[in-house]
């Protein structure tokens, strides 16, 4: 019995170390596949991170490619370097020339006739490598609306743009010294601009026939305003002429038909033929400075009332001031030895004309038909009076000389010079002298 006992307690160890065992292999295994599985999970991570890893290194940052119009025409200087020569097959309407041509020449210049009379082309992108623009690379681009020139252009054509009808907005390189012989000539719709801030000439034309543009605020550097320069601008009201400015040229302001009123600076010297003629200014003074008062200057401006003239002038040129209906008097200074032909026929307001003591020569009807004249004097210095010189000047009853008869008589009188005059002679210093 004890016997017995004794086994049982024997095998029931023996089946408690077995299981005890069996649970260490498990526990074992169980930690084996733990073990497994954090690894291939941290392989896993390191996996992921060498794949981010690839995947940064192979995303470069590249520029797009340039967006620039195909089918343009260049033509290559052999030097690594093209201009732009014509529009060839390209139907873009808005330009965008590239700063490499298709052959791999850099491109630095729009070349002259490039563009012109391209209708359909409304914009245009210059690019930054190109420095010059040939004369009408853009004429008569009737649809074009805006540019822009970037600064390094230095060099510029004339009638760049000449006719393009359509043209509002225009920015041109700040470092321009000369607005080019007429660059935006009947850009009719052309309204605002802004002058480069070194601008030191407006040439011959530039503006003419802008008929929209209706203020001019030219910068301090001007010095030079060229033959018609802004001739026939038509809705120009106001033009500020800067100290500085020394010469405006032929028919420079002519036809500015909305132009009531101009201040010239004090440093001009030059004011050419025409310069104001037919412009509705009403009152002027000529800076001391200019010497000439050339030919139709103020000629047609019949609303202007007031004149001064330069102390410095020696002659008042043909037909100046003619038809300048509103004059009512006229001081000639003391400098002035010649009035030329026809310098205030016409100008049937004016009732006073003061001669200063420095005039030599009246010329052929320098007062033709100024109708509302009463008395005219000469001064002593007088040497010719040219025929015609106060025709029809019908309402004059006294005219004085201010000399003896003897000299009235030695003066070179032209023919008919008193015509229509209801005088009987004239009035010397010694009495009255015959006519």
């Amino acid at each position: 019995m004890k016997k017995s006992t004794k086994l049982l307690i024997l095998l029931l160890a023996a089946v408690f170390m077995i299981s005890c065992f069996a649970a260490c292999d498990d526990e074992a295994d169980t930690g084996k596949e733990v073990q497994e599985e954090g690894e291939k999970e941290s392989g896993g991570a390191e996996h992921n991170d060498e794949s981010a890893n690839e995947e940064v290194t192979t995303l470069e940052i590249t520029e797009a490619p340039e967006v620039t119009s195909e089918g343009l025409e260049f033509t290559s200087n052999k030097d690594g370097t093209c201009y732009v020569s014509g529009i060839g097959t390209c139907t873009d309407s808005h330009i965008i020339i590239p700063s490499v041509s298709p052959t791999g020449d850099t491109v630095i210049a729009i070349g002259k006739y490039s563009f012109s009379q391209a209708e359909s082309i409304t914009n245009v992108t210059i690019p930054s490598t190109v420095k010059s623009i040939g004369e009408n690379a853009f004429n008569k681009c009737t649809a074009l609306t805006e540019i822009v020139i970037p600064d390094t252009v230095t060099e510029l054509g004339a009638d760049i743009f000449n006719s393009c009808s359509s043209l509002t907005k225009v920015t041109l390189p700040d470092n321009l010294t000369v607005i080019p012989e007429s660059m935006f000539e009947k850009c009719v719709l052309l309204g605002d601009f802004v002058f480069p801030s070194k601008t030191e000439t407006v040439s011959e034309s530039a503006f003419f026939g802008c008929t929209s543009l209706k203020k001019v605020d030219l910068p301090a550097t001007v010095k030079n305003l060229d033959n018609c320069a802004f001739l026939a601008c038509s809705s120009l009201s106001e033009i500020i002429l800067p100290e500085g400015l020394t010469r405006i040229g032929t028919y420079t302001l002519s036809e500015c038909s909305a132009l009531n009123n101009i201040v010239l600076p004090s440093t001009l010297t030059e004011l050419g033929c025409g310069a104001f003629s037919k412009t509705p200014i009403t009152e002027i003074v000529i800076p001391d400075k200019v010497t000439v008062i050339e030919k139709y200057v103020f000629s047609h401006c019949t609303s202007l009332k007031k004149v001064t003239l330069s102390n410095a002038a020696v002659s008042i040129g043909h037909l100046c001031f003619s038809e300048c209906s509103a004059l009512e008097e006229i001081i000639i200074p003391d400098s002035v030895t010649t009035i030329e032909k026809s310098a205030f026929k016409d100008c049937t307001s004016l009732s006073k004309v003061v001669l200063g003591s420095g005039v030599q020569i009246i010329e052929e009807s320098a007062f033709e038909s100024c109708s509302s004249l009463t008395e005219f004097k000469f001064g002593k210095s007088l040497k010719s009076l040219g025929k015609y010189a106060l025709r029809y000047c019908e309402n004059i009853t006294k005219v004085y000389y201010d000399g003896t008869k003897a000299d009235w008589l030695k003066i070179d009188r032209g023919i008919s010079w008193a015509k229509n005059l209801n005088i009987t002679g004239v009035q010397c210093s010694d009495g009255e002298a015959s006519k």
